[in-house]
């Protein structure tokens, strides 16, 4: 779905949807109206991927982004309002900031969309992914000292048997 607010389209088909939530508004007449309300952000692509690359079209007619060629952390954000009902009056968008947005994330997300989107709030944290890698590279690091402590040892044979010829 496109909606053009201030002058710019906010496309849901190239946005991410980061949480979700239905609430009861005020609606016409006093009534409330229960409303899905979504907070998505725009895709960006990441520096040196092109629109052509991160895009493929699904066995259903519809595009499919490559969230990997996505910078998750830039674009805007804005809320998605939908009732039940059809046409552009069943939906509205508002642009939020990042601030805001970011309190939406606090109020209905948990904290892995959390760091997805804003990064982990303690500062770095420690994750499963990130300690393998550490471990990956302390053991390739411990390999290549064996390997070239095994070569100086080959090195130190060698020399000792042409000493003892």
């Amino acid at each position: 779905m496109k909606k053009v607010v201030g002058g710019r389209v906010y496309d849901t088909d190239a946005a991410t949807q980061v949480v979700n939530w239905r609430e009861k508004l005020p609606g016409p007449g006093g009534i409330e109206v229960e409303v899905s309300v979504s907070l998505n952000r725009e895709y960006v692509l990441k520096a040196g991927e092109k629109a052509e690359d991160a895009v493929s079209a699904t066995s259903y007619g519809s595009m499919r982004v490559d969230s990997a060629k996505v910078d998750e952390r830039a674009g805007r954000f804005f809320l998605l309002f939908q009732t039940s009902g059809w046409g552009n009056r069943a939906s509205r968008v508002r642009p939020v900031d990042d601030e805001e947005a970011r309190r939406y994330v606090e109020l209905y997300g948990d904290y892995d969309v959390y760091c997805r989107f804003f990064g982990a709030p303690e500062g770095l944290s420690l994750t499963p992914a990130a300690l393998n890698k550490c471990l990956d590279e302390q053991l390739s690091e411990h390999c290549r000292e064996k390997r070239e402590l095994e070569q100086k040892l080959e090195r130190l044979q060698a020399r000792l048997g042409d000493v003892q010829v």
